[in-house]
């Protein structure tokens, strides 16, 4: 596990605490674009995955029991997925389908393992923990503020959040700007649109220089994000 401390600096807060023998149990798991990373439904022994670079779509059904767990969410570099399966009390199906967008690597952690963590290491565990339930109001709090009866609001936000999760993994063309990899309909069921609005939302942007790309390409800039920014905060005043 040291020498992949060393390759993603970023991991090594959450598990630099871990004896030695624990780190090395960590593996690295890398998959590429359309591959599952988690497979919804499967009974296969549950681990718990760190996203170190990529980006991964993720769908969980709402539950009957009316929580407000999102889906189609994106997942990217520097949070954590699995861990529900771990903790329940009971042998469960996985109730999340992960699935790759881009090139991804994630540190695997075996479900037994990090259990044990709560004996052998407790304030590394409960770092872990704690780390996730805020993750978790991140992405509630993203959801809501993309859920705007504004639609130019509603677009403009969520392009910033997927121009700045791309930005990170993602090779800029020759002009400097970050291809989005997604649909209408992957943007529109995020923010509460359909297909045919979020184009006129695209092409309202695009006129007025947010975002770029042609047809059914979207590409954003370092300026055109800074300028979404801008847009996103005037329209919330």
């Amino acid at each position: 596990m040291t020498h992949l401390l060393e390759q993603w600096p970023q991991a090594a807060p959450f598990f630099e605490g871990l004896p030695q023998e624990e780190q090395e149990k960590i593996e690295l798991c890398q998959i590429g674009p359309g591959e599952l990373l988690i497979e919804k439904d499967s009974f296969a022994p549950p681990d718990l995955f760190f996203l170190v670079r990529g980006v991964c779509e993720h769908f969980r059904a709402f539950a009957e029991s009316g929580d407000n767990d999102l889906t189609g969410i994106r997942l990217f570099a520097g949070q954590f997925i699995g861990v529900a399966e771990i903790l329940s009390p009971q042998p469960m199906k996985r109730r999340n389908q992960v699935r790759a967008k881009t090139q991804v690597s994630a540190l695997r952690i075996h479900g037994q393992d990090f259990l044990r963590w709560s004996q052998i290491c407790l304030p590394v565990y409960n770092a872990i923990l704690l780390y996730i339930i805020e993750q978790k109001h991140d992405d509630q709090r993203l959801y809501r503020e993309c859920n705007v009866n504004n639609s130019l609001l509603a677009g403009a936000r969520y392009l910033s959040f997927l121009y700045s999760i791309y930005r990170d993994c993602c090779e800029p063309d020759e002009k400097g700007a970050i291809r989005i990899l997604e649909t209408r309909s992957e943007i529109g069921r995020y923010i509460g649109r359909d297909p045919r609005s979020v184009d006129r939302i695209i092409q309202k942007l695009r006129e007025q220089g947010y975002v770029g790309g042609s047809h059914r390409k979207i590409t954003v800039t370092e300026e055109q994000h800074r300028r979404l920014l801008d847009l996103v905060e005037e329209l919330t005043l």
